[in-house]
């Protein structure tokens, strides 16, 4: 597991992002509040998946998403495709999954169900990990 971002002390929501990498997939744990401030670090960070043929963002803790962290992710997405890999959502939940579907990016979003079982089980481990 590589080391997590943390904007913590700027706010007590902000955001944390971490990068668990597997076999079938990488999963990028998005949590708190993610603004203008953590952008460029998501920026950097799903840049330098490109390649992957799997990206899967775990939204089940993140709390809000500004405009442009989903301007980001909308930019992730487009290059990860162009390379042949994906870029999906899954946890989405509240306002979070409301601004998803608002910017209709809302096809990001999967169900954990649909995830094959070696990335689902990774996303299963890396949330009992950090609960």
């Amino acid at each position: 597991m590589e080391p997590a971002v943390d904007f913590s002390d700027a706010s007590p929501r902000h955001g944390t992002i971490a990068v668990v990498t597997g076999a079938a997939a990488t999963i990028v744990a998005l949590s708190g509040d993610l603004d203008l401030s953590t952008a460029p670090a998501l920026r950097e960070v799903l840049l330098d998946l490109v390649g992957q043929p799997l990206v899967v963002l775990d939204l089940e803790r993140c709390t809000f998403l500004d405009s442009t962290v989903l301007g980001v992710l909308v930019a992730a997405s487009r290059r990860m495709a162009d390379e042949g890999g994906a870029l999906v959502g899954v946890g989405a939940q509240g306002i979070v999954r409301n601004a998803l579907r608002v910017t209709r990016m809302s096809e990001l979003l999967q169900d954990v169900d649909a995830l094959d079982p070696d990335t689902a089980a990774l996303l299963q481990t890396h949330r009992s990990a950090r609960d």
